[in-house]
């Protein structure tokens, strides 16, 4: 399973606020839709921001970290690293 986590812009927040859940891996347009973004973005750097996260690189879109991490079925979210 592909996980999506976030992380705001505070402190003390921590890495596994989960954002969404795909069995396989989303497509380029699934993952711009739960982030409210068009694909491909009406500029060119949301569109490679999107790309950049489905490539699962950690990313800041609108001052939110986000990153995508596979996980299995029987992971506790606290005990991820």
């Amino acid at each position: 399973m592909k996980a999506l986590f976030s992380i705001d812009n505070n402190y003390d927040q921590p890495r596994n606020n989960l954002v969404c859940v795909w069995k396989k891996r989303p497509t380029l347009e699934r993952l711009a839709q739960v982030l409210d973004k068009k694909f491909p973005a009406h500029n060119d750097p949301d569109t490679l921001l999107i790309v950049k996260l489905w490539n699962e690189e950690t990313v800041r879109i609108d001052d939110i970290d986000y990153r995508i991490e596979l996980i299995h079925f029987d992971t506790k979210i606290g005990e991820m690293t």
